[in-house]
């Protein structure tokens, strides 16, 4: 079952895979509990560059702006709650 399979995945994964996995799910689980676009900002700027899932993490803030409605402004670089277009 996909329980099983991903705890066998999980297991494979070397320390370091396993920690930024961990961060991945962890960052998600925070995304979720987001309702603002200034929650959205909060985490888009502790977004550690480096991070082996930074793009993920990045295409995740995206999707849970657009649920949101939140619209991202790129003359601040910084979401905007409802921000109507020009």
């Amino acid at each position: 079952d996909m329980i099983e399979a991903t705890k066998n995945h999980i297991n494979r994964l070397t320390a370091e895979q396993a920690q930024a996995q961990k961060e991945l799910d962890d960052f998600r689980a925070e995304l979720l509990e987001a309702k603002t676009a200034d929650e959205l900002n909060e985490l888009k700027d502790r977004l550690n560059q480096n991070h082996p899932f930074t793009h993920e993490m990045k295409r995740a803030i995206m999707d849970s702006a657009n649920k949101l409605g939140a619209k991202f402004n790129r003359a601040t670089n910084h979401f905007e709650q409802g921000a109507a277009s020009a």
